[in-house]
């Protein structure tokens, strides 16, 4: 259906990126781990969201090929003042690296917060530190105007 949609739309596989969750995949292994393979050789995107909360297993990382693993924003928020939930990051972003899986940092709203995720080699992130929500011609124009990141490489 999704290869299907983006002919109809004559848009590229590489441009779209699927979340999914830990627990959907729990719900039917087999079907998910057909369509994300399925996805994957389309050349689409496969991200796993929520990573480290509900259901977590290291199974899933190890039998469902994904692209992105994004850390639940609820050990993000906990950055710098927690010193457990800064391990959990520091732990998923050095496991990913080693399975070579990007990760996105969800929530992230503070200087600290980016610094510290930077420092650890978190390479994408998501939150009020780079924008609020807006809509597409907001988006737009932010890009055009190549405002988009208040962030340093």
């Amino acid at each position: 259906m999704v290869v299907h949609e983006l002919n109809a739309h004559q848009l590229s596989s590489a441009s779209l990126e699927v979340e999914i969750t830990e627990t959907a995949i729990i719900k039917d292994a087999k079907k998910a781990l057909l369509s994300l393979s399925g996805l994957r050789e389309q050349g689409i995107k496969v991200a796993l969201d929520d990573f480290g909360t509900g259901y977590s297993s290291l199974v899933h990382l190890k039998n469902y090929k994904v692209d992105f693993l994004k850390i639940d924003r609820e050990f993000v928020k906990g950055i710098p003042q927690d010193k457990d939930c800064m391990a959990i990051c520091s732990a998923i972003i050095a496991m990913a690296a080693k399975l070579e899986v990007a990760v996105v940092a969800e929530g992230v709203e503070t200087a600290g917060q980016y610094d510290f995720l930077r420092r650890e080699g978190c390479k994408f992130i998501q939150g009020y530190y780079v924008a609020k929500p807006m809509v597409a011609d907001q988006i737009e124009l932010m890009l055009q105007q190549q405002s988009l990141l208040p962030l340093h490489a």
